[in-house]
């Protein structure tokens, strides 16, 4: 798959551009090329923008003049998914290594400071999918292998919630038929979501993990 290096942003009704090219530098000369941008979120109050890279950079962008703020946040591998809480004072990137399945964080951010809530999430089965809780108390994490070539067949994956403050699992662990494609709360978190790459979803209750 190949991945764009710049992102732009348009006015969905005039189809003019707002924002753009936003582009993450390289980070040294050896390695010129821009890195490949493979996430981005806007914050809820539609003047900021989060984009996340696979040279394991993630960036905040001023919709209103195109500049970054900050400098980039940090991550240890290749940046998948990135989103911002409901009140968009946290942000939460999830990255992963392509290769090495138990290698993989989920990271939260103060976005008006820039620093790290709490130490990074992370999961013996490697970490691969995570979505932040509506309230911003808890966290739910997918982990589970992808085998080399994209191959699925005979893996399984597991789903946890988990509190932000302390990293406590919630109930128990929640087994899967298969290997995770994606986790999400309904948005009055009483209940999250677990997709597997066989075709499979299902719905468990937040606090028994039950169906």
């Amino acid at each position: 798959i190949r991945f764009i290096p710049t992102a732009y942003v348009w006015d969905t009704e005039r189809g003019d551009v707002l924002a753009g090219p936003l582009q993450h530098e390289a980070k040294s000369l050896a390695n010129a090329a821009s890195p490949s941008i493979r996430a981005l979120a806007f914050h809820p109050d539609g003047h900021q923008l989060a984009t996340g890279a696979d040279d394991g950079t993630v960036r905040l962008w001023d919709l209103r003049t195109g500049k970054t703020l900050g400098a980039p946040l940090t991550p240890r591998y290749e940046v998948h998914s990135v989103a911002f809480s409901a009140d968009g004072s946290r942000m939460l990137a999830v990255a992963h290594h392509e290769l090495r399945d138990a290698e993989g964080e989920a990271r939260l951010w103060d976005v008006a400071t820039g620093k790290e809530v709490r130490q990074p999430f992370t999961h013996p089965q490697g970490l691969r999918f995570a979505a932040l809780s509506h309230d911003g108390q808890r966290i739910v994490v997918g982990a589970g292998s992808k085998y080399a070539g994209g191959d699925t067949t005979g893996a399984s994956g597991v789903v946890e919630v988990r509190e932000v403050a302390s990293g406590a699992v919630v109930g128990k662990p929640i087994p899967q038929p298969g290997s995770l494609a994606a986790v999400a709360f309904s948005p009055d978190d009483k209940c999250i979501l677990a997709a597997c790459t066989n075709g499979s979803a299902r719905v468990y209750g937040t606090e028994t993990g039950t169906p």
